[in-house]
């Protein structure tokens, strides 16, 4: 949405304000005007309703804004003298409509909130409700979300059944830009499989300031690029290790990535994955060993060799093992192209899992050269991403149909991988991320949950109330937790009783 849009959009919701609620400020003998002043007029009707006017700033807040005006419709017919049940339900269907016929009826007068104390319990615990989803929402879309773990693209950094946190105030939280949804919900409505948003107003992307940017090997939340048919924040959310920012330049040479020219290791808490051809004496593994071992993905290739997903730590230990005879890196070798890796130009960039590259990740106000030779590593970020009208014609390149050999980025992009790098649909299949796709950074796993496990050993001990990043082995706080919720409780109850001793 341009800022002409925005601004004719936002002009025409203080005209429906005015007309709304231009009769219940007659009644009162309230004066009208401050009703087209934005943030004050709301906070003049908050003060009619008797509502605390920090309210306003839940009527400004995208996705809580809508259930707001509901209750305040809802609120307005209550403290004019209609209580019933059909009547709110005609205000909130009505999207307000309903409002003046009710405020230039004869038999309404304004009696205050006096009844308010007075309620049913299922107005309580409508309102509790309410109230209850409005919190929910502001947290989830500005200060943190949880998130599962879905795939083992991140194993065995981050696994499945990984209960996270991820925090949105490190980079910043994103604005939303379809806010037109149904709370708690992200792009559909689970069992019922329609969507959860109407797509009739979008706004631009924006972001409030955040503690820090997205830095080499955080592991980020963001939503797959790839989803074209969605709104930006609408689509499919995908988890992985942001291996190189904007700037960097990247390649990978049988299988080890590079970053500027220099080998990238990953941090202390990142265990990567590759495809190991296991070769046996015939003897296999049974499944208590692969449990013990934690080898989760893979399985017999013939009658000797066995095809395992390892880490470092999984490979020195299956060495040991007398029925296996050598263990050897699988590795797609140099020139095994394939169509499915970005950009989907094997004559061209003849590239594959394991050898890929050199490719420049683009940064805000950077320029590069472009020519029908290269168009295609940047032909999605200019046309999709960016929004510019893109053609190839008779072997030139052609941008919002003037002549262009170089182009000027108009936002940062990044490089995402999963830790389990030959199981993972990554940006090496299809390319950048951009930085309006950036959800949020993996922060805390609250849980953990084994699934190839029985009873107790199904929760993973060692990850439960562990943090995402930092240096050395996971520690786990659950005891630490543990001992500071028993201790509150103690003193809870031991002031509880000098009060009642009291």
């Amino acid at each position: 949405m341009t800022w002409t849009g925005f601004l004719l959009g936002f002009a025409l919701l203080q005209g429906v304000r005015f007309l709304y609620f231009f009769p219940f400020f007659k009644k009162r003998d309230q004066e009208v005007w401050p009703l087209v002043v934005p943030v004050y007029g709301e906070i003049q009707i908050l003060k009619m309703i008797e509502r605390p006017s920090w309210w306003v700033i839940l009527l400004y807040l995208p996705m809580v804004s809508w259930i707001m005006w509901m209750v305040v419709f809802s609120e307005t017919l209550q403290v004019f003298g209609r209580r019933s049940t059909a009547d709110r339900a005609l205000a909130i269907f009505t999207l307000g409509i309903y409002l003046p016929v009710i405020g230039n009826s004869k038999d309404s007068k304004y009696e205050g909130a006096r009844l308010r104390g007075n309620k049913s319990g299922n107005r309580e615990w409508i309102e509790a409700v309410t109230f209850a989803i409005i919190a929910a929402t502001v947290i989830r879309t500005f200060t943190i979300e949880a998130y599962t773990i879905p795939t083992s693209s991140m194993e065995k950094s981050m696994m499945i059944g990984d209960f996270l946190f991820v925090s949105k105030i490190n980079y910043g939280p994103r604005m939303p830009m379809t806010p037109l949804s149904l709370p708690l919900m992200h792009n559909e409505v689970p069992l019922l499989g329609f969507p959860s948003f109407l797509s009739w107003v979008e706004f631009d992307y924006h972001r409030l300031p955040g503690f820090a940017k997205v830095k080499n090997n955080d592991i980020v939340v963001f939503n797959y690029p790839m989803d074209s048919d969605l709104p930006v924040d609408k689509r499919t959310n995908y988890i992985k290790r942001c291996v190189a920012i904007p700037g960097d330049s990247l390649y990978i040479e049988n299988r080890q990535l590079f970053i500027n020219g220099d080998s990238a290791h990953l941090p202390d808490r990142a265990e990567p994955q590759f495809s190991y051809v296991v070769r046996t004496n015939g003897q296999g593994f049974n499944k208590r060993t692969l449990l013990e071992l934690d080898i989760t993905e893979g399985g017999q290739s013939s009658r000797t060799d066995y095809v395992y997903l390892l880490t470092p730590e999984n490979v020195e230990k299956l060495s040991n093992y007398s029925n296996v005879v050598a263990i050897e890196p699988l590795v797609e070798t140099k020139g095994n192209t394939s169509e499915l890796i970005f950009p989907n130009d094997p004559e061209r960039y003849p590239w594959n899992v394991d050898n890929f590259g050199p490719l420049y990740i683009p940064e805000e106000g950077a320029t590069v050269d472009i020519s029908a030779d290269n168009i295609r590593l940047f032909e999605r970020i200019i046309s999709f991403y960016e929004g510019h009208e893109l053609e190839v014609k008779d072997n030139q390149v052609f941008i919002d149909g003037s002549l262009a050999t170089s182009y000027t980025f108009e936002m940062d992009y990044y490089w995402m991988m999963g830790d389990n790098r030959h199981n993972s649909l990554d940006s090496r299949f299809w390319g950048y991320v951009p930085e309006d796709h950036v959800v949020g950074k993996a922060s805390f796993i609250w849980m953990s949950y084994n699934k190839f496990q029985d009873g107790i050993k199904k929760i993973r001990k060692d990850r439960v109330f562990t943090f995402v990043h930092g240096k050395g082995k996971r520690t786990s706080l659950f005891p630490y937790f543990l001992v500071l919720l028993v201790g509150y409780y103690v003193v809870r109850r031991i002031l509880n009783r000098r009060k009642n001793a009291a």
